[in-house]
């Protein structure tokens, strides 16, 4: 899921939000309180089983998001270390955009919706299932709540390959965070602020195939741990499928600085 990964299977929010996905593609936050830059690194450990291959990877994700009242934009690049049946690869993976744009919001503030669009690059080598091998797609809308400590969010959206050769007609790829080349995608997640320095979070995202006989649905749950010290903030997120199996288990660690 690493392209709906930032597509809208992902969601980083700031300070206080949840973060759907995994953290190479995460999604900058849909609007902001106050105008901010966040510059961050992401670690991300994963076991994988399928029918041709089983092992590990290892991401370390590097990611910047600017997000202000009216929007966000966030770009982030991730590399791999990926182990196929015993054997190691390394290298970059796909590089992330995604931006978006609030279109209305109650008169309080509480409630408001707009849209969003993630791309992804094929800068990761798709021979060694570290990309997609083509540019993917994803536009789709938001509705976010907000209270005074409390959130939830959730993102809709349809996922598409331009010019994905054999990938419009097989199975889901790539190895790191796999995604259908034509797909529905949602998630569905929520936050509490316990104090100023102390958040949990959770929530749930999945995936669709649209017109592909060997796509594969897939879904996985989350729950993490968010501290924050001054503009400081470090995040701890555990990962569990539901359905598709994309990954056994995954644990994402994820440091940024606010400024």
């Amino acid at each position: 899921m690493r392209h709906a990964l930032i597509g809208v299977l992902g969601l980083a929010w700031g300070w206080g939000a949840p973060a759907l996905a995994q953290p190479c593609h995460e999604v900058a936050p849909a609007a902001a309180q106050e105008p901010s830059v966040d510059l961050g690194v992401a670690l991300e450990t994963a076991t994988y089983r399928t029918p041709r291959y089983e092992g590990d990877y290892q991401a370390l994700s590097l990611f910047a998001q600017g997000t202000h009242a009216r929007g966000h934009v966030r770009l982030a690049l991730p590399v791999y270390r990926l182990v196929r049946n015993g054997l190691e690869g390394r290298g970059l993976g796909d590089v992330a955009l995604d931006a978006g744009v609030r279109l209305a919001q109650a008169a309080e503030g509480a409630l408001a919706t707009g849209l969003a669009l993630a791309v992804t690059l094929p800068s990761g080598d798709a021979s060694q299932e570290l990309g997609m091998g083509h540019v993917m797609v994803m536009p789709g809308a938001w509705l976010d709540w907000r209270g005074a400590r409390a959130r939830v969010h959730a993102r809709l959206a349809y996922g598409r390959a331009l010019g994905g050769g054999a990938h419009l007609r097989g199975r889901p790829q790539p190895l790191v965070n796999p995604m259908n080349a034509s797909e529905v995608e949602g998630s569905l997640g929520g936050a509490v602020q316990l104090t100023q320095e102390v958040g949990l979070k959770g929530g749930a995202y999945g995936a669709l195939p649209v017109a592909l006989p060997e796509g594969a649905a897939r879904a996985a749950t989350f729950a993490g741990l968010e501290l924050r010290w001054r503009q400081v903030t470090l995040g701890f997120e555990g990962h569990l499928p539901l359905a598709g199996a994309p990954f056994q288990l995954k644990a994402v660690a994820r440091l940024s600085l606010r400024f």
